[in-house]
């Protein structure tokens, strides 16, 4: 099986979703017309448009000292296994597009404007978390580069407690992606 270099082209780009618009200074502001862009368009049946437009509510960014960005949703039956639980999978998934989100503040008009491709996503399971729950997604840019990028996550299990602000550690992630616009196909 041979691989073809492909390029994405202007128009592939111009999907919502796939680009950050650099023209917007405030990093909170730049994610959420990132977000809104999946609102654009009618409804698909794709699970990351479904939980970007549906599910996933932003809740902070910052772009100075550090970048990050805080994510907070209620997990829906539809995003559960038949035991109640967030599956894996889709925690998987809820990190790879927070990730993306993540890096909007660092990009400018020739640099990160396009989400990249992940090259590896790293989670590690410390317990479940029960459907009907609300849960915090925090991200942090840990490095970018001309082509690699790399965050770190933490999902936090929201309650009320005065000793534990966050709430309650349920699942921690590395990721790095590649930035540009030609990969295999």
């Amino acid at each position: 099986m041979s691989h073809t270099r492909s390029k994405y082209t202007s128009e592939v780009l111009a999907r919502p979703g796939l680009t950050f618009d650099t023209e917007i200074r405030d990093p909170k502001q730049r994610i959420q017309a990132y977000m809104d862009s999946y609102k654009q368009n009618p409804p698909s049946k794709s699970i990351d448009e479904s939980l970007l437009r549906d599910h996933l509510e932003l809740v902070d960014a910052s772009a100075s000292p550090q970048i990050s960005a805080s994510f907070r949703m209620r997990v829906s039956p539809e995003y559960c296994s038949r035991t109640g639980n967030m599956h894996g999978g889709l925690i998987s998934l809820v990190f790879d597009l927070c990730t993306t989100m993540c890096a909007a503040p660092a990009a400018r008009s020739d640099f990160w404007t396009f989400g990249g491709v992940s090259r590896t996503l790293n989670v590690t399971f410390l317990r479940s978390v029960r459907q009907g729950s609300w849960v915090r997604i925090h991200c942090e840019l840990l490095h970018i580069g001309s082509r690699l990028c790399m965050n770190y996550f933490s999902f936090f299990l929201l309650f009320f407690c005065p000793l534990c602000p966050l709430g309650r550690l349920f699942a921690l992630a590395c990721w790095v992606r590649s930035w540009g616009t030609n990969f295999l196909i």
